[in-house]
């Protein structure tokens, strides 16, 4: 079987996923027993969805810098790709490629890449910036 190699680097968008949708919000339907997904979904319902304890520190300048709209990836070039190296514990990993393993079309890097859009996009409008 001839496969392209372009193809097998490529990471799925998560938008390319089927979902489920809980509370209004879209979530990957893992590959489990429909029983299963709504025992999942239930068990985490409204978690993610409160503010997180952590808050970007609005000084001064950095209020200047934002009202002025000049962060730091306004200008930043998206098809640079740049290296992060991330430690994380053993059961969170498990987590993880358990996911994954059961989300078609899902990869641990999609997975984790989108969640920390979404929570970075969240911290920086609470900031009054603009994502």
């Amino acid at each position: 079987m001839n496969k392209d190699p372009q193809k097998l680097n490529k990471a799925p968008a998560l938008t390319d996923l089927p979902t489920l949708t809980v509370g209004g919000t879209p979530v990957p339907a893992l590959a489990v027993s429909d029983q299963d997904k709504l025992a999942a979904l239930e068990a985490v319902k409204g978690q993610g969805e409160q503010d997180s304890d952590l808050a970007v520190t609005v000084t001064p300048k950095l209020q200047t810098a934002i009202q002025e709209e000049k962060l730091p990836w306004v200008d930043a070039n998206p098809r640079v790709i740049e290296n992060f190296q991330l430690r994380i514990p053993e059961p969170l990993k498990k987590k993880l490629e358990w996911v994954a393993n059961n989300t078609p079309k899902a990869s641990q890097h999609s997975l984790a890449l989108t969640a920390l859009e979404k929570m970075l996009d969240r911290m920086i409008r609470k900031a009054g910036a603009k994502p």
